[in-house]
């Protein structure tokens, strides 16, 4: 499923701080690829929409039907095609009649790649929930074959490392992650938030150990 770029809405029910500290770790994090990795509730996709906010950008959601390569190249064909129109065309042919398309991810994704020449020098493409399809041999080489052949830069939010982010890619700058160490909140991120709730905001900040999720709704609970 593609999805277009678009701000989180706000309101007051929903407590959101700005994030500086992250997003400038972003800007100057080295690689065309950056990963946010942490737990559920760990403010991954936020921070993803904070930091594209002024970038040109198309969105690819994971789903449980990412695992099947076909879905998988056909979903991210969708969201790519937004910024490199007519990207994919061949792909879109060849899918109804690859039997198995598994067999077939590096050529499917090196398809795709040949499309994406034009891709926008400062454009990026996110893949969000990226976890859905950690471990899935070959949807995993499609992402990575597609990565390698294509001038992408690319965003991805997941509970996982990808098998692909080796240590010596992100040694050697090629990627850039914010783990959950990073993505955790400081007492200083922390209190911003509670800002109104009263001594208890000091409980609930050693109890909740940065963790995004339990804030806000401690933020939300009168």
């Amino acid at each position: 499923m593609a999805e277009r770029t678009a701000p989180t809405p706000r309101t007051r029910r929903r407590r959101i701080i700005d994030r500086p500290r992250l997003t400038r770790l972003l800007d100057t994090g080295q690689g065309r690829f950056k990963l946010l990795i942490g737990p559920a509730g760990y403010g991954k996709t936020t921070l993803a929409r904070q930091w594209l906010e002024d970038k040109q950008a198309t969105w690819y959601r994971g789903t449980a039907a990412s695992a099947d390569v076909a879905a998988l190249a056909a979903g991210i064909r969708e969201a790519v095609v937004a910024l490199v129109p007519g990207a994919g065309h061949a792909l879109m042919e060849r899918l109804p009649v690859t039997r198995r398309p598994e067999e077939e991810a590096h050529v499917l994704a090196e398809m795709l790649a040949a499309d994406l020449a034009a891709w926008p020098p400062e454009a990026w493409l996110v893949f969000d929930e990226y976890q859905v399809i950690a471990g899935t041999v070959a949807a995993e080489r499609f992402v990575e074959t597609l990565l390698r052949e294509a001038p992408l830069n690319v965003l991805l939010t997941t509970r996982t490392r990808p098998g692909w982010a080796s240590s010596r890619r992100i040694l050697y700058g090629e990627v850039y992650e914010l783990d959950r160490m990073a993505l955790a909140m400081t007492d200083d991120e922390a209190f911003e938030l509670l800002r109104g709730v009263g001594p208890s905001a000091r409980e609930l900040v050693d109890a909740a150990q940065g963790w995004p999720a339990v804030l806000s709704m401690a933020a939300r609970t009168p």
